[in-house]
């Protein structure tokens, strides 16, 4: 009953499968209910053939087959760390990262693995478990026995070496000195790489080493620098023995003055460095005085690494002059390598860390995100199975998530809206869609949304779709008052202009008319014929006006599909370009990437760009070298077409009136021709926009919904 519930959980699912540790719910006999996916990649076997099974048995544990009951009844059982931490949990207990190591039998042969074990009590449907996080930590327990070995190895080989030099100390009374100094050195080793191993922080154990180096070493002073990039200045980070040198001095990495010194050149050349006397060393020449004055007389320089790179420096001083022999400098070029190799390590470890602490903090920002969202976020599968829903989903279908999980995306899409086929359509080509689709609510209401969503691959390499979408029941409503009071207003523009720009015609004719008449019999023939001229051009206005109202609804029905636009504006520029040059006016054209196609009515979209070039080319009237400049751009989901003149451009009050019919600066234009194009461009699902200043020149960009790629005819 409890898997079953689990796995009707795929959310919770896929959050517990997104965790890169070990995940086990057991029960008190260590029997697993249920795991993540990065359990079953450790077990290597299906899901059905664990559960219900003792953790011993799965692991394939050693000591599972030593008993014939099997995980719990061997004897080594007894001291069973996870065994044992489940048992704490079931008395109340947790238990936190505790290392065990099991021998596990894989292929006929065993394998010592370590795990970090984490217990905690998890309750389930009123029943109680235990939450195991098991995490493999056998790399970094093999990285720290590999350290132990290396500090054994060093040991014993200081040691042998100890005994190499007791010998000869009885054979050569003048080394006294220098096995003393030796066998200091083998101490300070020795402490060195106790305190790698118990040191988890570069700081700390900075400030460890050039301790143990002057306290144990018998040196006078040791300090630490890390090259900063930017400068290539050695900055000191820890030092030990302080005598006031270091705030007197600079030292950079780099083929300057103040890197010829032995630190300096152990950054920059990545090379060990001795200066046995600092008083007549050139080397030294900078810092002489200061290093003198500091009791001060031989160093020797380290450099030391993080991977291969080296990051900074490790300097010993010692107030005897050509302190430093063969063998101690091996000895110190053998502790730097120790300190890189824990300096690795440290490195190795936080950025393991930190990408861990950062999937944590992206795990909480999506929930977050999930759960607070003010919109409605959907998680399903392409074929319409809905995996999750976020409360705002739930509140605005007026379903619990269980409901919407349960009734798929045609349980609350309507399926009979013409729009969502397009919008699946162009989110399997394009992999994204948008739109505007009805849904239904629990009670059966049908209202509008605006939709958006995505497909992507989750971590499994399985398709999944986001949806976010909104209810725009309340815009639609508000957006039908507005445009009602704008169509009032429009009307009554619309009206005053039609009564102006026929009025005016008109009057002129009857005018003209009325003089002819009463004068006909006494006024000149010539004469006659003028009036009769005038009567005719106020009939031909009126037909002008009639034939752009004409051309105001001569598209009232587009019919947008895919079309080659590389080739379309190849065609209708041609034709065009030859009208122009007649006017003196030169077309260039551009076409710009991932504009192969887009979608429009051709008839439509050419009268509307016609009307713009002809916009265009009256505005470079009377301008020195007129050109209109015609480019194309891929702009999101969107293709642009822009002309561009380099007329005298426009005023703000000239911008706010170009979209008022019957509104022109033309001596015999209608005010008719850009509200035509917009209302051509808003029927193809486009826009028009238009940017201006006086004295630049305009620009004015037709926007069209982008087709496929590559000349791909839609779906």
């Amino acid at each position: 009953m409890i898997q079953h519930l689990f796995d009707n959980s795929e959310f919770l699912q896929s959050v517990f499968d997104a965790v890169p540790s070990f995940l086990l719910i057991v029960d008190s006999d260590v029997r697993i209910h249920h795991l993540n996916a990065a359990s079953l990649s450790l077990l290597e076997t299906e899901k059905g053939r664990i559960l219900f099974k003792r953790c011993g048995e799965v692991l394939h544990c050693i000591h599972a087959s030593e008993a014939p009951g099997g995980c719990g009844h061997a004897p080594a059982c007894r001291d069973c760390v996870i065994r044992n931490s489940v048992t704490r949990v079931f008395r109340g207990g947790i238990v936190h990262r505790e290392t065990t190591k099991m021998l596990l039998v894989t292929g006929g042969r065993s394998d010592e693995k370590y795990f970090s074990v984490t217990a905690a009590p998890f309750h389930y449907l009123g029943e109680l478990f235990a939450l195991l996080v098991l995490e493999d930590v056998t790399k970094e327990k093999e990285l720290e026995e590999a350290l132990e070995r290396r500090v054994a190895e060093r040991t014993a080989e200081l040691a042998d070496a100890n005994e190499e030099l007791e010998a000869e100390v009885a054979e050569r009374q003048k080394a006294e000195g220098s096995l003393a100094r030796l066998n200091r050195l083998y101490s300070l080793l020795s402490k060195v790489n106790e305190a790698i191993i118990r040191i988890k922080t570069p700081e700390e154990l900075y400030r460890k080493v050039c301790r143990i180096v002057v306290e144990d070493g018998g040196f006078k002073m040791a300090w630490i620098g890390l090259l900063d990039k930017a400068t290539r200045v050695v900055q000191p980070v820890a030092q030990w023995g302080d005598t006031g040198y270091l705030g007197a001095i600079r030292i950079v990495a780099a083929d300057v003055p103040e890197g010829q010194g032995p630190t300096g050149r152990a950054v920059f050349e990545g090379s060990h460095f001795i200066c046995g006397d600092i008083e007549h060393d050139p080397c030294m020449l900078l810092w002489r005085d200061k290093a003198m004055a500091n009791g001060l007389r031989s160093l020797a320089a380290f450099p030391f690494c993080n991977g291969e790179a080296v990051i900074g420096a490790f300097t010993i001083y010692s107030e005897s002059p050509e302190f430093f022999s063969d063998e101690e400098t091996d000895l110190l070029f053998s502790l730097a390598e120790d300190i890189s190799f824990a300096i690795s390590s440290m490195a190795r470890e936080k950025r393991r860390q930190e990408a861990e602490d950062a999937l944590k903090e992206s795990e909480e920002r999506y929930r977050s995100l999930f759960n607070h969202s003010l919109d409605g976020i959907l998680l399903s599968s392409p074929n319409g199975k809905i995996l999750a829903a976020n409360p705002e989903a739930c509140r605005i279908l007026g379903r619990t998530e269980e409901e919407i999980l349960k009734a798929g995306r045609s349980g609350f899409l309507d399926m009979s809206d013409p729009e969502i086929k397009r919008f699946l359509e162009d989110r399997a080509r394009l992999g994204k869609a948008s739109g505007e689709i009805k849904c239904i609510r629990k009670d059966g209401e049908r209202f509008p949304c605006e939709l958006s969503s995505a497909l992507f691959r989750d971590k499994n390499d399985n398709i999944r779709a986001s949806t976010i979408f909104r209810d725009i029941t309340e815009k639609r409503r508000l957006e039908s008052i507005a445009e009602a009071l704008n169509m009032m207003d429009n009307i009554g523009y619309v009206f005053s202009g039609i009564r102006h720009e026929l009025g005016n015609p008109l009057n002129t004719t009857k005018f003209n008319l009325e003089i002819l008449k009463r004068q006909y019999k006494t006024v000149p023939a010539e004469k006659i014929g003028e009036y009769i001229d005038r009567a005719q051009d106020g009939v031909a206005r009126i037909e002008f006006l009639l034939k752009s109202l004409k051309s105001f609804n001569l598209f009232e029905e587009v019919k947008p599909h895919c079309v080659g636009l590389q080739a379309f504006l190849g065609n209708f520029l041609a034709m065009a370009e030859a009208d122009f040059l007649v006017k003196g006016i030169k077309i260039k054209s551009c076409l710009g990437p991932g504009v192969e196609s887009a979608y429009m009515d051709e008839r439509a979209f050419s009268h509307a760009l016609l009307n713009v070039l002809s916009n265009a080319a009256d505005a470079l009237a009377g301008a020195p070298e007129p050109v209109i400049t015609v480019r194309a751009s891929r702009r999101g989901d969107m293709v642009s077409v822009t002309v561009e003149d380099n007329g005298p451009g426009m005023t703000g009050e000239q911008m706010r009136d170009l979209f008022k019919p019957f509104h022109t600066t033309k001596p015999k234009g209608t005010g008719l021709g850009l509200v035509i194009v917009k209302k051509m461009m808003s029927k193809m699902k486009g826009s028009i926009e238009i940017r201006s200043e006086k004295g630049k020149g305009t620009v004015i960009g037709l926007y069209l919904p982008a087709g496929p790629p590559n000349n791909q005819p839609a779906d």
